[in-house]
């Protein structure tokens, strides 16, 4: 059944949506989304190069707008600080360090992943494959149960990955 639900949804979207742009507009409108910038990262004397980027800011007010998700943050560095304060051994995220012990109460701790990934175009004469650099990030203190879904690990950039590990320095 929520498979047809899905079905009935989409009809919906295409049925009141001329082009592309219209769609992206009603997302925008009614979902909250957010479309990628486009971000140049050549410098001057370099052929025209450019990578996309999705601010953090508005994806991390759109995620801590759920009043729930919130209080379960809050539910879930407290449970962690109270069972790391009855065991000095424990460490659960970067908070229980020495670093972490200095830091506010009311900090989000955010962690970035880098993932390479391959694009290959099977069409055409020439099946070129690019490599392309993700990165991505997921607030550390949503509790564990929740942790791994895809709703919580939001994408941040993509671009080349020679651009990106060459050009910017980063090994």
């Amino acid at each position: 059944h929520l498979l047809d639900l899905f079905v009935d949804i989409r009809g919906a979207i295409e049925c009141i949506t001329k082009n592309e742009y219209q769609f992206m507009k009603y997302c925008s409108d009614y979902f909250g989304y957010n479309s990628v910038q486009e971000i140049n990262v050549s410098s001057n004397d370099e052929v025209p190069d450019c990578g996309y980027f999705i601010p953090i800011d508005e994806t991390l007010s759109l995620m801590l707008n759920s009043q729930m998700l919130v209080s379960k943050i809050f539910e879930n560095i407290d449970q962690q600080q109270s069972v790391v304060q009855s065991d000095g051994d424990l460490m659960f995220s970067i908070r229980d360090s020495y670093n972490g012990l200095q830091m506010d109460d009311d900090h989000l701790l955010i962690q970035l992943y880098l993932d390479d990934i391959s694009l290959t175009n099977p069409l055409g004469s020439k099946r070129d494959r690019h490599k392309m650099s993700m990165i991505y990030f997921m607030l550390e203190d949503i509790p564990d149960r929740y942790g791994s879904k895809l709703d919580f690990i939001q994408q941040i950039t993509v671009c080349k990955r020679e651009k990106f590990f060459y050009d910017f320095k980063i090994n």
